[in-house]
């Protein structure tokens, strides 16, 4: 009888070990995914030098880097773009991208994610608002952000 019941504690403390979870769990926040979306549109210099549209394309981010890249653009140009949070007043120092940093076709731009979640990207031709700019024509474009989401 002694020998059954040292045989079944010794089965039950078996089991009760490999049940156990002594693992750490994590702790912490859990890292956030990097979310990739395309953008497509339009933009051009008119006659007058203004550049156009400038609704631009909104999205939210994370905490960390934000990058711009442009896919494509017809006619096959480089562009200018900025990424800033909706109602950005001193956008040189408040936007995650200042206007009107270079694209080149391939070529990323990053920057780190400032003021807030919600962003705005605004593409330009190249020399849009200066002195002098010459009309583009309409410039067709497909970008793509990469950010933590």
């Amino acid at each position: 009888m002694r020998v059954r019941t040292i045989a079944c504690l010794l089965i039950a403390t078996c089991l009760c070990a490999a049940c156990s979870d002594d693992s750490p769990s994590p702790s912490g926040p859990s890292p956030s995914q990097t979310v990739v979306e395309t953008f497509s549109g339009t933009t051009q210099t008119a006659p007058t030098g203004t550049c156009g549209p400038t609704s631009g394309h909104p999205f939210q981010a994370g905490d960390g880097t934000v990058v711009v890249t442009l896919q494509q653009a017809t006619p096959a140009i480089a562009l200018q773009a900025q990424v800033c949070y909706p109602n950005a007043v001193n956008e040189l120092q408040t936007c995650t991208i200042p206007p009107f940093v270079a694209l080149g076709i391939g070529q990323p731009v990053s920057a780190t994610l400032k003021s807030g979640r919600n962003q705005i990207l605004v593409v330009y031709p190249t020399g849009c608002g200066a002195p002098g700019a010459a009309p583009t024509g309409v410039v067709s474009y497909t970008v793509t952000v990469s950010h933590p989401s």
